[in-house]
């Protein structure tokens, strides 16, 4: 078995933008020759109808191709409520924290999680997306307010209905004065439509009573409220996306209903 996607949500991501598969195989193959991506080739509807049953090869162009060609970030695919994914993700950490990358199972994907001076890795918005990341950063000072959590207020900006529009967002995070200049990233924020879900690098996330990755129900303008812990020091923070949107910070939450990262 490959990486897991939700069948039934792809298929209609499928039949939404281009109309089928044929279409999109022929699309993909457009899109590689006019160089709007620029690693890797287009794949057949062989191929494709194959990923939809036994999921995605563990490679990058073809993740991020395929992803691409439909619109959206690869985690927007994913089927996280499977249990083959609940039952290889704390092993995948374990290899993601080790760097035993012929290991993972999801390895094509670490590059987006991945800490580094320079996050979010600008080689996958133009080799496959032919742009480049939206991201914005804020600051928690840990002066008079620490120890809390802050709302971010997430806008995804699109003249598309907000039921069809599906994004993922990646928060990272550097402590002020750190030698390392490193960003990391901790938790992304998944966008379905009028749903979101939030999920942990390691794993954790909002649960449900049974035990699954909860789900808050957005309103008709798509925004997303979601807690984020100011601790006892001076932070930076930056939240990825490979579309435009806006953010407000608030800080303490005033959020009513909202997903959290733990803290």
């Amino acid at each position: 078995m490959g990486i897991p996607i939700n069948r039934n949500f792809t298929k209609a991501l499928i039949a939404r933008r281009w109309n089928g598969i044929d279409d999109l195989a022929e699309g993909w193959a457009e899109r590689v020759e006019d160089g709007l991506q620029k690693s890797g080739r287009a794949r057949d509807r062989a191929t494709i109808y194959r990923w939809l049953s036994r999921g995605l090869q563990n490679r990058r162009d073809e993740v991020f191709g395929f992803a691409a060609v439909l619109g959206v970030d690869p985690l927007v695919l994913l089927d996280t409520e499977s249990a083959e994914f609940q039952k290889l993700i704390k092993r995948e950490w374990f290899f993601f924290l080790a760097n035993l990358e012929g290991r993972g199972a999801y390895s094509a994907l670490w590059q987006l999680v991945r800490p580094s001076a320079h996050w979010p890795n600008a080689g996958i918005a133009h080799d496959f997306y032919a742009r480049q990341w939206s991201t914005i950063e804020f600051r928690h000072p840990a002066d008079a307010q620490r120890n809390i959590y802050a709302q971010i207020h997430l806008g995804c900006e699109s003249d598309d209905q907000q039921a069809h529009v599906h994004r993922v967002y990646y928060f990272a995070y550097r402590r002020i004065g750190a030698r390392d200049g490193l960003w990391r990233p901790y938790g992304m924020v998944r966008k379905r439509g009028l749903e979101a879900t939030c999920l942990g690098h390691n794993g954790d996330a909002n649960e449900n009573e049974h035990g699954l990755p909860a789900r808050l129900a957005l309103g008709r303008d798509g925004t997303i409220d979601v807690e984020t812990f100011f601790g006892p020091g001076p932070s930076e923070f930056k939240v990825a996306c490979l579309h435009p949107f806006a953010l407000e910070v608030i800080v303490p939450s005033r959020a009513t209903s909202s997903l959290r990262f733990p803290a």
